[in-house]
C-alpha cells in the first residue's frame, strides 16, 4: 500500500520510542545486579534452581509490563477517521498502522518495527 498525498499519517513514532527505551538501562542494570547475586548465591549454596530467578524476576517485573505498556499506548491512539481509541494496530513491511475497531479504516503511521524485535523508530 503505497501512501498518497491525501492520505493521513498519524505521529506517534516519537512519544512511542520515548516509552520504548523509558526505564530500559535501569532495569538492565537491576536484572545485571540480580542475575550476579542470584548466580553467586546458586554456586555456593550449590542449590541450582536460585540460577533461575533472575529469569523469572525479569520476565514478571520488567518484559511482561513493557510489553502492556507499549500494547496500551498503541491501542489508545485515536484513529484520524473518527476520533475514537483505534484498539488495533498491526505492522506491514516493517511500518506501524493502525486498524480501527470502530470504523474500520487502516491508518499507516511514522513508526517503523522492524522484524528482529529491535527498537522502534521514526520513519
Amino acid at each position: 500500500m503505497r501512501t498518497t498525498h491525501t492520505e493521513r499519517i498519524v505521529s506517534c513514532a516519537d512519544p512511542f520510542v520515548a516509552l520504548f527505551w523509558k526505564h530500559y538501562f535501569r532495569n538492565g542494570a537491576i536484572t545485571l545486579g540480580t542475575a550476579f547475586i542470584s548466580m553467586s548465591l546458586a554456586a555456593w549454596t550449590g542449590i541450582d534452581w536460585l540460577g533461575l530467578v533472575p529469569i523469572i524476576l525479569l520476565a514478571v517485573f520488567f518484559v511482561i509490563p513493557a510489553i502492556l505498556k507499549q500494547h496500551r499506548f498503541l491501542a489508545s491512539l485515536a484513529c484520524p477517521h473518527c476520533n475514537q481509541a483505534a484498539g488495533r494496530y498491526f505492522t506491514r513491511r516493517g511500518r506501524l498502522h493502525l486498524r480501527c475497531q470502530h470504523c474500520g479504516q487502516e491508518t499507516p503511521t511514522d513508526c517503523i518495527m522492524p522484524y528482529a524485535a529491535g527498537p522502534p523508530f521514526k520513519a
